[in-house]
């Protein structure tokens, strides 16, 4: 595609309507058209009237004068140049409101190299017919002279729509042929639209920074359009909404890069493979992106991207391929799962490991050399609810060989309750919140479980990646408290309460918490008090965590309300909350 010499030359123009001319010049290269056969149109919606650029299929030589077609040739006169002709056009008006608006867009055509006419009367404009059935026809009453000599007026045209990103008659790029050149070879013309092209052999050169950056921007349209999964109509150009029509204007005026970019596209339509892999790196690109310091093998580019089993969309039918299609990258990455994620990270690590999601289920962490892997949730405050797969990227090793996939044990231990009468003193709540567990830390260890992972599917058992069984251990001040699972959090999420309200809706003294009793060990908790229990560990997202799970664990989750945020707190809102239809307040409130 980019190996194409007319595409490359189009991207070199720092204006998006030359782009599309000489593209559009160099694809008819070799057609049944000459200067005053055929001509290349850009509309757009430009403020509250329709703007419109033509231009002659070739350049036209200062003393042009035909009065028979020509086959199109190479011009020899050193005095040809290309030709525009500008204007704005509104039904109502006579002329114009923006003339400094044509004026600056003329200058800046000249600036190029290009001769420029404005039209000024809506008579001297080419325009549609009432006369005509067919609305792809154009009646052009007054042509400019250097291309009408000797040519009976008006003249008519017939239209080829091109389509681009727009989709509308009214905006993007045309050829129009003329009706009464018995001349020339309409469907000659139209391979245009539905001609694959072969890439040749060229090297694709990309020295200077300013063509890198557009050729970037043509692959996103290119990838991105919409238009690239469904046949191209040239009869019927597809209708949209007028706000569509409203593009932004460039510091060139009129000029916008998409509808030329689109246009080149659907000559070079891949096959849904190479999008799809392209969608795959780019979804990559975004996960890469929030792992700092992480890096990929080089042993990637051999692999089939759009084979990848952690795809978040697996193109099963028309419609998922579509979807693929379509999505924006982002929205592709936001829908990324844990398991996506690590699935993910195992092939661009490995630049060869293409993972089923499914195996990967329960997994919390992945090791490869001196990187360490870890899922958000186990590195996060459990009401962090941020869009994406949420891993985590650390330096180290944990000494083990291969890729190392880690587990949770399917029973964590929990600290039994003890029987010392003294560690258990639950206390009136007052309100005021508090951290009272800032002695706590995570540990993670091993046990002697490692299972070989089958990550082909084949039967074979590859022995270059693992399950290794890892504990999370919770301990305060060195003491063990208890081993927890994670994933729990995301199989048995806990209700979350967000304080709304700008002030307390009452004052603490009016609420009535002789019932409500503090949590500020680890002992009241795990031997909790028969009402309802504040555990004050406020802004110590490790205590939380850990307190959450060790109830999830206990199956009390349906009992946890955890509070998010760390602004002040409203406990009449909280309590209110928890008042209809009848008071069921959880019995453990988590700050």
């Amino acid at each position: 595609m980019l190996g194409q010499k007319h595409i490359l030359q189009a991207l070199k123009e720092d204006d998006s309507i030359t782009r599309g001319f000489i593209y559009i010049r160099n694809v008819l290269q070799g057609s049944s058209v000459s200067p005053n056969t055929a001509f290349i149109s850009y509309s757009r919606r430009f403020r509250d009237e329709h703007y419109s650029e033509w231009t002659a299929v070739d350049a036209i030589p200062s003393t042009y004068q035909v009065t028979r077609p020509h086959k199109r040739s190479k011009l020899s006169n050193s005095t040809a140049k290309n030709h525009r002709w500008i204007f704005l056009y509104d039904r109502t008006l006579e002329t114009t409101k923006y003339p400094e608006s044509l004026e600056e867009r003329k200058k800046y055509i000249e600036s190029i190299g290009e001769d420029c006419d404005i039209i000024y009367k809506n008579n001297d404009m080419p325009d549609d017919d009432d006369s005509f059935k067919h609305k792809n026809t154009l009646y052009w009453r007054h042509p400019p002279e250097i291309l009408s000599e000797g040519l009976q007026k008006p003249l008519i045209f017939q239209r080829v729509i091109l389509t681009s990103h727009n989709n509308s008659l009214a905006a993007g790029f045309s050829l129009w042929v003329r009706t009464d050149d018995k001349d020339v070879d309409v469907p000659d013309i139209r391979h245009i639209r539905n001609e694959r092209i072969k890439i040749d052999a060229c090297r694709l050169h990309l020295k200077d920074p300013a063509l890198k950056g557009k050729v970037v921007d043509f692959l996103k349209v290119f990838v991105c359009s919409p238009s690239i999964t469904r046949p191209l109509d040239v009869t019927t150009p597809y209708e949209s909404e007028d706000n569509q029509l409203e593009q932004s204007s460039s510091e060139n005026g009129f000029a916008e890069d998409g509808s030329v970019f689109s246009l080149m596209i659907q000559n070079h339509r891949p096959h849904p493979n190479w999008i799809r892999s392209v969608r795959v790196l780019e979804t990559a690109s975004i996960l890469y992106e929030e792992l700092p310091g992480a890096t990929i093998s080089l042993r990637i580019v051999e692999l089939e991207l759009h084979q990848a089993s952690w795809f978040p969309i697996s193109a099963t039918n028309e419609r998922s391929l579509s979807e693929i299609y379509r999505k924006p990258a982002r929205e592709l990455f936001n829908i990324m799962t844990r398991e996506h994620a690590f699935g993910c990270i195992a092939m661009f690590e490995s630049g060869r490991f293409n993972i089923d999601s499914r195996h990967l289920e329960e997994v919390i962490a992945l090791c490869t050399e001196n990187s360490i892997f870890v899922a958000g949730i186990l590195l996060s405050d459990p009401t962090d609810m941020s869009g994406g797969p949420r891993i985590r990227h650390l330096i180290g090793s944990i000494g083990q060989a291969g890729m190392v996939l880690l587990v949770s044990p399917l029973q964590p231990r929990i600290k039994p309750i003890g029987f010392d009468p003294m560690a258990v003193d639950h206390k009136i709540f007052a309100g005021e919140r508090a951290d009272r567990f800032q002695a706590v830390s995570m540990h993670m260890s091993f046990t002697e479980w490692k299972m070989p992972l089958d990550w082909e599917n084949t039967g074979e058992i590859d022995q270059e990646i693992f399950l290794l069984e890892s504990v999370i251990s919770v301990q305060h001040n060195g003491q063990w408290i208890a081993d927890i699972d994670v994933l729990q959090l995301e199989k048995d999420p806990p209700d979350l309460f967000y304080s709304d309200c700008k002030s307390d809706c009452a004052t603490i003294e009016s609420l009535d918490l002789k019932k409500v009793l503090r949590i500020d060990t680890w002992e009241e908790l795990l031997d909790p008090p028969p009402e309802t229990g504040v555990l004050r560990a406020k802004g110590n997202w490790i205590a939380r965590l850990a307190a959450t799970l060790i109830l999830i664990q206990q199956s009390k989750g349906n009992a946890i309300v955890l509070v998010a945020g760390r602004d002040r707190i409203c406990w009449n809102c909280l309590f209110e909350r928890y008042s209809f239809p009848e008071c069921h307040i959880p019995q453990f409130i988590i700050d």
